[in-house]
Formats: structure tokens, sequence, C-alpha cells
């Protein structure tokens, strides 16, 4: 229902579209271009808010979080760029991820082009110059998001113990050596609904539409996380942090079975310097990253209402061959038994 409406919203040019398509028609005939120009009326220009350089050469270089791009009580808005928009540099004092729906664009951030297809997710922290083009008639979402919202999600994930979502998050936070982070989702069809359902929430701005935005953004946000993370490129000032996030998803995928020694062999490091890099990094060790994992998984399975496995299958599952191990550590994390833990868990789940 909200993808067929959406289609139907975004997808036949608007009016503003339609005089940029006949711009960029024009752009190798100055003086057709310019006879086009002379009969739209500055009004109409104005009303529209088009940028045509010829006309309107001063264009917002910065642009700021005020609130009227966004629906009342609204931490996100959605809107469409609109295509054949003349490229231009610009930055914002807010979040802004673009989401190809369908088709492809350039954008460029910083200086670096990225040819985005069909389902990429670009995350441009504030502050961050970058120009964008849409020169045929694909659909390229801009989700813009209050800072303050992206901070609290920050906090949130970093309370989650994922150490790659955490340590992307931080990066994204203002670290100053990123310029973007890309995650490459493909055709995900429920990123695509969520997209077109959102899209319709703040174009409609109806009752509860507000408290519909930010929620969903949220689902959608997380969802990202869990599921294409791991499709992530980021741009730096050197390859050092790229080499990060590899380390940190291979310790996310096989935090049962590494060691500091059989991760550095993976990566072709010395222990002692991957230990330090880490460290540096993360701004912790890899025992403390191993045991974040460890401990994350093992309370997500004491939780699980219809599994039963034993506290012994539990601390084996996650990287513990002695039970005795297990429960010590974590007591030491949560200052309780992880059968207390399980207990506590499933009384607030019946209460």
């Amino acid at each position: 229902m909200y993808r067929d409406a959406f289609l139907k919203t975004v997808g036949p040019l608007c009016e503003s579209e339609r005089i940029y398509k006949r711009m960029y028609a024009l752009r190798d005939d100055p003086a057709a271009r310019k006879a086009y120009l002379d009969t739209i009326p500055r009004e109409l220009i104005e009303r529209l808010s088009l940028f045509v350089p010829e006309v309107t050469p001063e264009w917002l270089s910065t642009m700021p979080e005020v609130d009227y791009l966004f629906a009342k009580d609204a931490d996100v808005s959605f809107k469409k760029h609109y295509c054949y928009t003349p490229e231009f540099s610009h930055s914002h004092t807010y979040f802004e991820i673009l989401y190809v729906y369908r088709g492809s664009c350039v954008n460029t951030v910083g200086g670096v082009p990225l040819h985005m297809r069909t389902g990429d997710i670009c995350f441009i922290t504030p502050g961050e110059t970058h120009a964008l083009a849409v020169f045929d008639e694909s659909i390229v979402i801009n989700v813009l998001v209050r800072t303050s919202t992206f901070q609290k999600t920050f906090f949130h994930i970093m309370e989650e113990g994922d150490i790659l979502s955490d340590y992307l998050c931080r990066c994204l936070s203002g670290s100053g050596n990123n310029r973007y982070l890309l995650i490459h989702t493909g055709e995900d069809a429920f990123i695509q609904s969520q997209i077109a359902f959102l899209y319709m929430e703040s174009y409609r701005s109806e009752r509860y539409s507000a408290q519909m935005l930010n929620n969903g953004f949220m689902t959608l946000f997380y969802y990202i996380l869990r599921n294409h993370i791991q499709n992530t490129e980021a741009e730096y000032q050197d390859r050092y942090n790229k080499r990060i996030i590899d380390i940190l998803g291979f310790v996310r995928q096989n935090y049962a079975h590494i060691s500091l020694e059989s991760t550095a062999r993976e990566f072709h490091y010395n222990p002692a310097y991957l230990s330090r890099m880490l460290k540096q990094s993360v701004g912790k060790s890899f025992s403390e990253m191993l045991r974040e994992c460890r401990m994350t998984e093992a309370c997500r399975l004491l939780r699980l209402p219809d599994e039963k496995l034993s506290v012994e299958e539990i601390g084996i599952a996650v990287g513990y061959m002695h039970v005795e191990h297990f429960i010590r550590t974590f007591r030491q994390v949560f200052h309780k038994t992880p059968g207390e833990y399980r207990r506590d868990n499933q009384e607030d789940v019946f209460r």
C-alpha cells in the first residue's frame, strides 16, 4: 500500500524537476539555455526555491538545522532529492543519510566521488562537504536527522556492547578522520518498504506522524546495523581505520573460538602490535572486547524463554570450555551468576 503511494508521489517528475531537466538538456548550448531561463518568471524561481546558477549564483553552502525542515515534534525528515538539480557543494549542521531507492547517483564527499547504486546508504556527518549528482530519473531519498537524535542513538548502541557498531558510531560521532560511512544493502525488501512508509508519513504529516517517524527511523537504523553492518565502506584520512573495521568484524563473527594470537595471525600482525592498535583505536584491550562479545551473547541466550540450554552449554557456546570460568567471569561483569540473571529476566517477562 505504502509502496504504491510512494512511487506515485516520487516517481513522476514534479515542476521543479521538469525545469531542472530542461536546464540539464541545454547545458551544452548556452544561448538556448539562456533563452529558456528568460521564459521562467523570477517569482516562480523564488517560490520553488530553485537553484539556477545563472540567476541565483550564491546558494547556501551550509544548511542549518532549522525547524521548518522537520514536522512538529519529529526528529527526522524524509525528502526526495530532485532529479537533475545542478550539482553544488554544501554541508549540513545535522546528520544526512542518502538512500538510493532506485537507480544510481554520484555522491562526492570531501572530494571523493562515490558511485552509489540501488540499496546503497550513505551516512554523512555534520560539517562534511558533499555534492550530489542525479542526472536521470533515479529515486534518491534524503533522510535528515537532528544531531541530538543521533547522539542519543550512539549512546544506546554503545550500551549494547556490539564492538563493530560501537566503533562505527564513534567514527560518525565526530572523530575527525572520517568523511562518510557507505553501506550496501542491495534490494533489501524491508528497507525499501520502511523507507516508503516513512517517506509518506513525512510527506503527509498526519496525526501521530512525528511519533511514527521517530520510532520508525530507529527501527530502520537498528535493522541496518544488525543485518548490513558487515557491508560497510568508510573513507578515512588513512587506511588504518578500515583495517580496524575488518578486525572488529572478524572478532564479532568468531568470538567463541579465537584468541589474540589467532587473530594476529589472521591479519598478519604481531600479537603485541595488534593489542596496542586495538587499545589505541577502540579504547579496549583484545581480551575486554572478546569478553564483551561473549557476555552479550550469553545474556541473549539466558533471556530466551523457549530455550533451556544449561549454564554449562551456554558457556561452551560463547567460548568458555569450563563452566567455573564462565560463571566467575559473568559474576565479575554483572555482579550475579548466570542462573540469577536468567531468573531475574524471566521474572521481568511475566511480572
